[in-house]
């Protein structure tokens, strides 16, 4: 099986100079096959590691300033696992996602504010449907194609 890594960053704006932006703290590739063979074992990797990194965002400087969000039904259709908070209007999301059944899980942060949700997904992903889990929905669209290798 393949192993993970860090992958990139992704910054979009809109036309009205507002910015999203988000990154993927970890990544896991596909296998030689183009899927996984063990999917549900890939998933509990990136909920362990999404276990491992929200620690850093909860105890930083930045914990004073969060809000729990409510984790809605349309995020548990986008992500296996995820945490939100708001924070001074925006809304920062740490989750496991997988755009689709051929492409990589990965941990991903994402700062945007309300209703740019459709500014962050790439347009180079395709939309086809994903695979359901047992406890999560299936992956959507969010955050961003791959950006460089950061790691």
């Amino acid at each position: 099986m393949g192993q993970g890594r860090r992958r990139g960053l992704d910054p979009d704006t809109s036309g009205d100079g507002e910015v999203s932006v988000s990154f993927f703290v970890w990544t896991r590739d596909v296998d030689e096959s183009g899927y996984f063979d063990d999917l549900d074992a890939v998933y509990e990797q990136g909920e362990q590691m999404l276990a491992g990194f929200l620690p850093g965002i909860e105890e930083s400087p930045l914990a004073g300033h969060l809000i729990e969000a409510e984790v809605t039904e349309a995020d548990g259709d986008e992500f296996v696992k995820l945490k939100k908070w708001a924070l001074d209007g925006r809304v920062l999301t740490a989750g496991v996602i997988q755009h689709d059944t051929d492409l990589p899980v990965m941990v991903v942060v994402a700062l945007e504010e309300p209703g740019l949700r459709a500014h962050v997904s790439a347009p180079s992903l395709r939309s086809a449907p994903a695979r359901s889990r047992a406890g999560g929905g299936r992956r959507g669209s969010v955050g961003a194609a791959h950006g460089p290798d950061l790691g």
